[in-house]
């Protein structure tokens, strides 16, 4: 609004102007005075005056209001006494006109002193968006003020003329209007985009708003005195306005002193406010400090504490009051002196102002705690004066930190290191082997059949089992070896060590002695044997991926040798390990390809020489290598597991073409299948038989399962009660190439076995060797002391055959009879009733 009024003002200014151009410029003739172009101008200026009452103040309080006011009295009553003095009244006493023209002449430069004396008020009291522009609207007005003055002068000595530089002056101050109005509504716009973070400006006192009254009260004063000292008269006017001035300066001063006054008081309610707010804060921060549960301490640079806050009590047991005056170090762990030297060389000589660290304390029981302590340097503050402390008890984030970090590099079940962990170390070792020369072996563990004893004993005493296994490898060697679970039933060991002290060979067998006593699991035991794989770094290893990728291919090869056993890796066994895997692969493409066939060779009844029953004996019809007997393939099938499903196949092709051949002249025709000790210790063996004689509607006794003497290490519990089982649902049991194992003649009694299957071994020298042929009669009198029968194998003479029926042999088989034979030429001969040994 106050720019409204100032635009309205400049407005009615434009009109006088233009009736003056109108006499002066098209009617060419003097412009009367007064005429109507001072009333444009002279209304001018009371709209100047409201547009600039209108802008807004800092002044908030009355007496601010008041003192501006009698400011803006004084400045206009000196200014007006200065003119009055040497400009105004020589001009008022000379004018010869009537008493209207004296007026407006006087009004011109009269109305020119108020506008003054408003802007120079409003200029210091101002808001701050305001204040530029107001400046030169200000400093226009000065200029419209001297123009004016000088005008009314020259026109009173009718020295004035149209184009005078005079004229400089009001087009000037327009500019300058025009000017501060634009300035200010260019701040105006930039100030409404932060309204909202905008702060009420407080009332302000400068040194201007102070100055400028006194300063022009002052010039008036000079200009009476000199007056006086001319000895010029004042008049009634001058007489009158000094007295006013004088009374309007008294009263401000009286003004002036109520509002300081006012000033004081609120100024010391506003220190007793602040006084008694920080009385409280410190209250507060006293009572954050004493209930505080992380301790707080303060100590000189000698560690001598100077505070120490009561939660030191409550968290170690030391009374806050008697810690003063002692030494920090005396609760500070030994080993952790050295931390507090170097926090202290830290804040004192890198010009740190905090430091983090970790210590222990010691607590009034004798135990230490492990605090985490911001150590902030305070000893320039004068309220301190210190080292401040800031501790908080880590102790049990750090026993769970060091928890998390075991469990996650150790195995949970045995304690052992991990496979990160150990793979973490053998990368350590690679690389201190490859500075020193020093030299590198890892052992590969893997537990023979461990998973028939958990599936039949259980998990917890499989788990039990493996804790032992654990505690026998750790016993073993020594504590500088890095031992680990890799998982399951497998272990691994890293030595390092001088490379005139590498004996692999030492330690595979030491290990594998350790493993020849049975374990205790519960109030049963159980001998489990290991196969380990050996690679060093002087066979070709020379980084921690191909010492892992040797050590593995050497427990391959161990498992394919039988178990129970170990390998060495040399570059040698290289190309057979590759081998052998290459013949597992193809293995398990001819179980999905059925390149697998069954020959059969005829067992005889050794009296009426009729074949009574049929072993079913695998061969794999290689599609490049043709016809390749068991012998090349089987180990690896049992090392690699495929033994499982190559088993079954076999076992159902046999029963299969068992019924499919024709029914036999005298007695239904048996058949004998080997089965593999994993198939046995697979859980789900029973159901697979069972599943078969269903499917291919064989009779039960019809079926004889041959295993080997091995099948009774180890698990024996287990095993017996699964065969127990088969013999159940009417399954035969035969042992194949009897007296070849160890078993005992206490387990051979508790065995549910039907058949002892005597091996070729004994035949072979049955005839020519006294030894030979009492072990088979040992053999042969033992079967018949248990009732079982026997079958013997590998005959292939017939004073072989004479002596085996001399001795009392039930069952025969061998080349003399028949070699294996596929299942249509078997067929061929079963139809013809062959009957190959004649009655004597």
């Amino acid at each position: 609004m106050a720019w409204v009024f100032l635009g309205a003002s400049s407005f009615s200014w434009a009109v006088g102007q233009a009736v003056w151009c109108y006499y002066d410029l098209f009617r060419r003739v003097a412009v009367p005075f007064p005429s109507l172009a001072d009333v444009g101008y002279l209304t001018a200026v009371p709209l100047a005056v409201m547009g600039l009452l209108w802008f807004p103040s800092t002044l908030r309080r009355m007496a601010s209001r008041i003192g501006a006011l009698m400011d803006g009295v004084l400045i206009s009553g000196s200014l007006l006494f200065v003119s009055w003095s040497t400009v105004l009244g020589p001009i008022y006493q000379s004018h010869q006109g009537g008493v209207l023209k004296q007026v407006l002449s006087m009004a011109y430069p009269a109305s020119d002193v108020v506008l003054v004396s408003i802007v120079v008020v409003l200029a210091t009291h101002t808001e701050r968006s305001h204040r530029a522009g107001l400046s030169c609207v200000m400093i226009g007005i000065i200029a419209f003020a001297i123009s004016d003055s000088s005008f009314a002068y020259l026109t009173e000595l009718n020295h004035f003329g149209f184009g005078n530089v005079l004229d400089t002056g009001w087009v000037a101050g327009y500019l300058l209007i025009a000017l501060g109005a634009a300035w200010t509504l260019v701040c105006s716009a930039a100030d409404s985009v932060d309204s909202k973070l905008e702060i009420e400006e407080s009332e302000r006192v400068t040194v201007a708003s102070v100055l400028i009254p006194y300063a022009l009260a002052a010039l008036a004063g000079t200009v009476a005195v000199g007056r006086l000292v001319q000895g010029r008269s004042f008049g009634f006017f001058l007489s009158l306005e000094g007295f006013l001035l004088l009374s309007v300066l008294g009263i401000r001063q009286i003004v002036t002193l109520v509002d300081n006054i006012t000033l004081n008081r609120r100024l010391h309610v506003k220190i007793e406010l602040g006084t008694q707010e920080l009385r409280d804060r410190e209250a507060r921060y006293s009572a954050l400090v004493e209930h505080s549960s992380d301790p707080i301490t303060i100590v000189n640079k000698d560690a001598i504490v100077l505070y120490q806050s009561p939660s030191m009590t409550r968290q170690l047991g030391w009374e806050s009051t008697d810690s003063a005056g002692k030494s920090f170090l005396s609760v500070l762990h030994p080993d952790d002196h050295e931390s507090w030297q170097m926090v202290l060389q830290r804040l004192m000589a890198d010009s740190v102002d905090e430091v983090t660290t970790e210590w222990r304390l010691l607590k009034t029981d004798g135990a230490w705690r492990t605090f985490q302590s911001v150590v902030t340097n305070l000893i320039d503050e004068p309220s301190i004066g210190g080292l401040v402390l800031n501790s908080r008890d880590v102790t049990d984030q750090r026993i769970l930190e060091d928890q998390l970090r075991h469990q996650a590099f150790h195995d949970p079940l045995t304690g052992l290191a991990n496979r990160s962990l150990f793979a973490e170390h053998l990368q350590q070792a690679v690389r201190r082997s490859a500075r020193s020369g020093s030299s590198l072996e890892v052992m590969f563990i893997d537990l023979d059949n461990f998973k028939a004893v958990n599936d039949l004993r259980g998990r917890l005493l499989g788990d039990a089992l493996l804790r032992q296994v654990a505690e026998r490898i750790e016993g073993t060697f020594r504590d500088a070896d890095t031992i680990a679970r890799m998982g399951g039933d497998e272990f691994a060991v890293l030595f390092e060590g001088s490379p005139e002290r590498a004996d692999p060979h030492a330690a595979a067998a030491r290990l594998l002695e350790q493993f020849s006593a049975p374990f205790e699991l519960g109030s049963d035991s159980a001998v489990v044997t290991v196969s380990i794989g050996v690679s060093t770094n002087t066979a070709g290893g020379q980084t921690d991926e191909e010492l892992m990728r040797h050590a593995d291919l050497a427990i391959n090869a161990a498992k394919a040798q039988g178990k129970q056993t170990y390998q060495i890796y040399t570059s040698a066994l290289h190309g057979s390990i590759l081998e052998s895997m290459r013949i597992e692969s193809e293995l398990r493409h001819a179980l999905q390809h059925n390149e697998f066939v069954v020959y059969y060779q005829p067992i005889v009844d050794i009296r009426s020489g009729e074949t009574v029953c049929v072993e079913a004996l695998i061969r794999w019809n290689h599609p490049e290598r043709g016809l390749i007997g068991p012998s090349e393939f089987i180990p690896i099938a049992e090392s690699s597991g495929l033994i499982i499903g190559i088993g079954e196949w076999v076992l159902h092709q046999a029963c299969y073409e068992l019924q499919t051949w024709s029914a036999h002249p005298r007695e239904p025709l048996r058949m004998s299948v080997n089965v593999s000790p994993r198939q046995i210790s697979d859980h789900g063996f029973f159901a697979v038989v069972s599943n078969i004689l269903e499917t291919t509607d064989l009779e039960a006794p019809r079926l004889t399962l041959e295993v080997t003497e091995s099948l009774f290490d180890g698990d024996v519990e287990g095993r017996t009660e699964l065969l127990c089982k088969l013999r159940g649902i009417g399954v035969q049991i035969a042992i194949d190439d009897f007296g070849t194992g160890y078993s005992s003649l206490t387990s051979l009694r508790d065995m549910p076995v039907d058949i002892l299957k005597i091996d070729k071994s004994f035949v072979d020298h049955i005839v020519s060797s006294a030894d030979s042929a009492r072990l088979v009669r040992m053999i042969l009198q033992l079967a018949r002391d248990l009732g079982m029968r026997t079958v013997a194998e590998g005959v292939e003479e017939l004073s072989q055959l004479e002596a085996l029926r001399e001795m009392g042999c039930h069952l025969i088989q061998g080349y003399y009879f028949s070699k294996p034979l596929p299942a249509g030429e078997l067929q061929t001969l079963l139809q013809h009733n062959f009957v190959v040994i004649e009655n004597s």
